[in-house]
């Protein structure tokens, strides 16, 4: 509907959603025709759809939306939220130094501390497991939210993750030409190495790429 630095684009429930660094934001059924929402605040974490409704994060606040047009404001602790995911029945923000919260209904919510100290800027939803990046040189993972086991990634950087099909790609946002794919808890350099799904045991995760 206007010209913006548009951050984020979600697709949940029938509805695509988008939020801009400027206060912003617009919704669409096709991705074609939008229609320009009020909101409340600036840099919005994506939007997802869970326990029948809409969720997301905006600095140290969570909003929750019936439709994904009205936006109700709740509290969700004291830091800056930088992604949201939806998956086992519950909802999961991360954020801050080390900060995370979940709730099962995008209403209440518990705080949560990540196993190491950094800015979580993405976490996602895939094959059953919480996925969250940031700043540094690891990621983390969770069934629930509340546990996390940490892996490492090929560099300290800001990382950051997005899922298709199950598998995830993690891309440093200040070294393009560095990523790390992520299958199943195991993560490896697409570049140096490939993986082989459902021959993965605890001593060989991965195998090195002959080029």
């Amino acid at each position: 509907p206007s010209s913006q630095n548009w951050q984020q684009c979600s697709f949940n429930n029938g509805l695509f959603t988008v939020t801009s660094l400027s206060a912003a934001a617009a919704t669409s059924t096709d991705g074609i025709s939008w229609t320009a929402r009020s909101v409340v605040s600036t840099s919005y974490t994506n939007t997802v759809y869970g326990a029948g409704l809409f969720v997301r994060g905006a600095g140290s606040t969570a909003y929750t939306s019936p439709d994904g047009i009205n936006w109700a404001q709740r509290t969700a602790g004291s830091t800056t939220w930088g992604g949201i995911a939806y998956g086992n029945g519950v909802f999961v923000m991360v954020g801050g130094t080390g900060s995370a919260v979940t709730s099962p209904d995008g209403i209440n919510w518990t705080a949560r501390t990540l196993p190491t100290i950094t800015v979580w800027r993405t976490v996602i939803f895939s094959s059953g497991l919480f996925i969250a990046t940031g700043n540094g040189n690891v990621g983390a993972s969770s069934l629930d939210g509340i546990t996390w086991t940490v892996f490492s990634l090929p560099s300290s950087g800001e990382w950051k993750i997005a899922v298709a099909r199950g598998t995830g790609l993690i891309v440093n946002k200040y070294a393009s030409t560095e990523m790390s794919r992520h299958y199943l808890n195991t993560t490896y350099n697409p570049e140096t190495q490939f993986i082989v799904p459902r021959a993965i045991s605890a001593d060989i995760n991965s195998w090195i790429r002959a080029l």
